[in-house]
């Protein structure tokens, strides 16, 4: 929507979090989403089977495509404690940006480590850190919840920013059932308790 409808906006990185922002740019208000970490992660999941070549987070994980969706995510949040496993996750990322799926390098993956946080919630927390009272939107609530950011800072072209929003299709899906029916209660839980600050501040939950 930005890029087609927003004929000054700028894209200056891909997946960047907040401290990548240049000091000319943070005067400006920060705009971002959340998502409900029990659809993200089968969200992630799904999309990374559908590929011919999934990313290298992805392989290491699951061990090259061998574990289920369970024992890739079980892995996925033991990343910040298990120390064999975030080497051998850090060891296959690469040294620079490399523009195109989460963006991780070796150095962005580092701050997870002895955590013992979610890995979405590791995301979330590399997004907005130190950024001064961002609005962030749901994702179960995008159209509406832009609409009225962009609204309230009167971004310009409003109703061609409008059209667009009630208009465009669906994009950047991945096929999957509903999210409850990939969950043993087992991981449930667990995500319960490593991503619990994100689930308590945007008050989610499973159902």
């Amino acid at each position: 929507m930005i890029s087609t409808c927003v004929p000054y906006a700028q894209q200056i990185g891909y997946h960047f979090p907040y401290s990548k922002l240049p000091a000319s740019y943070r005067r400006l208000p920060i705009i971002g989403t959340v998502r409900n970490p029990w659809a993200y992660y089968v969200s992630w999941y799904a999309f990374q089977m559908k590929m011919k070549q999934p990313n290298a987070l992805f392989m290491a994980i699951s061990k090259n495509n061998t574990l289920d969706f369970e024992g890739t995510i079980f892995n996925l949040l033991n990343i910040s404690s298990d120390e064999e496993l975030f080497s051998n996750v850090s060891s296959l990322l690469p040294q620079n940006f490399q523009n195109k799926g989460l963006n991780l390098t070796k150095q962005c993956i580092k701050p997870i480590q002895n955590t013992g946080i979610g890995f979405y919630s590791f995301l979330f927390n590399r997004l907005y850190e130190n950024s001064a009272d961002p609005t962030v939107i749901k994702m179960e609530q995008l159209r509406s919840g832009f609409s009225e950011v962009m609204s309230k800072l009167r971004v310009e072209p409003q109703q061609k920013i409008q059209n667009f929003l009630d208009k465009s299709p669906v994009m950047n899906t991945s096929e999957h059932r509903a999210y409850q029916g990939y969950y043993s209660k087992e991981l449930n839980n667990r995500i319960a308790d490593v991503d619990s600050a994100v689930i308590d501040n945007y008050k989610y939950s499973f159902n």
